[in-house]
């Protein structure tokens, strides 16, 4: 945090705090990101004070974060993403999409890792996100892709995810953000539009050449690879896999942030009222026939089932 660093701490107050806040807001840092700093400038203090350093931390204010994003594919999108796909794509697009592995995760994936005997993705301490060991099963249509990519390598290929350079040697697929957005926009899911500033004043480029004029900076909007995340956790939960190996095989630690990645749609809460009128009407058949035994009952025990008219 370059704003702090001809300060000494105990020049840092909250009135400077809130006037970092001002910039960063100003060079277009969501909240988030600036929460981010100034957690780290709270920890920072906090770390002073019981060593004596300093006497009093000064009070740090955070800001409002947005809403977590609540992006998930349905299968029609899925399908028509995976048409507009390059081929290096399709994969780590499956895997995501199947089972919630991370993109690093599944980029960094060499064949040594998948197992097509027994269906599974060994995921390697060390080379996660929390560096723990972690295995994902393979479904059948990942299985299909994964196949073919792998009838498609060429000798001494060891990564999963690659593709043919200009030499026409394989590569290791690095980033997916250009070839994204590019099938996101042929698909509709996803969009460029004008960037803005906190003031709501457009964002310009800087000319490329003495000759050139500036141009609007653009932005994306839609549909993200990370949303795939959202979505393969909820796959695995409507597929009926229980929660806890659910977990394990997205590597999420906490079960408050797996809840957040395990979005409710509109199409799960329409499926919840179908669910309960089964049970609704299979209770009402219960308390029916119930009933029924009981005036039966009832009836025999005066006498009225035997009973003849004369």
């Amino acid at each position: 945090m370059d704003c702090f660093s001809n300060y000494q701490a105990k020049e840092i107050g909250t009135d400077l705090v809130r006037l970092f806040i001002t910039d960063q807001q100003a060079k277009g840092l969501a909240n988030g990101s600036i929460n981010r700093s100034l957690a780290a400038l709270k920890r920072m203090f906090n770390l002073a004070r019981p060593d004596g350093r300093l006497r009093e931390v000064p009070y740090i204010p955070m800001l409002k974060q947005a809403a977590p994003k609540s992006g998930i594919f349905e299968r029609a999108e899925y399908s028509a993403m995976l048409a507009q796909l390059p081929d290096y794509m399709k994969v780590p697009f499956a895997v995501d999409f199947f089972v919630g592995v991370r993109s690093e995760e599944v980029l960094g994936l060499r064949w040594t890792q998948v197992d097509l005997l027994r269906n599974t993705i060994s995921l390697l301490a060390g080379e996660t996100k929390n560096d723990d060991a972690r295995v994902a099963p393979i479904c059948t249509e990942l299985r299909t892709l994964l196949v073919a990519q792998s009838a498609n390598r060429q000798a001494g290929c060891e990564r999963v995810c690659f593709k043919i350079g200009p030499k026409g040697h394989a590569e290791r697929v690095r980033s997916v953000r250009k070839a994204w957005y590019s099938a996101a926009v042929r698909t509709g899911i996803g969009r460029f539009e004008s960037a803005t500033d906190a003031d709501g004043k457009p964002i310009m480029q800087k000319p490329r050449g003495p000759r050139s004029k500036p141009k609007a900076a653009l932005t994306y909007v839609g549909k993200t690879f990370h949303d795939l995340r959202r979505t393969g956790v909820r796959n695995l939960i409507r597929a009926g896999v229980d929660r806890d190996t659910a977990r394990h095989i997205s590597g999420h630690k906490s079960d408050s942030v797996f809840s957040r990645y395990n979005i409710v749609s509109e199409r799960d809460i329409m499926d919840a009222g179908k669910l309960l009128d089964v049970y609704n009407a299979k209770m009402l058949k219960e308390a029916t026939a119930a009933a029924n035994s009981h005036s039966l009952a009832t009836v025999g025990g005066f006498g009225y089932a035997d009973e003849t008219v004369n």
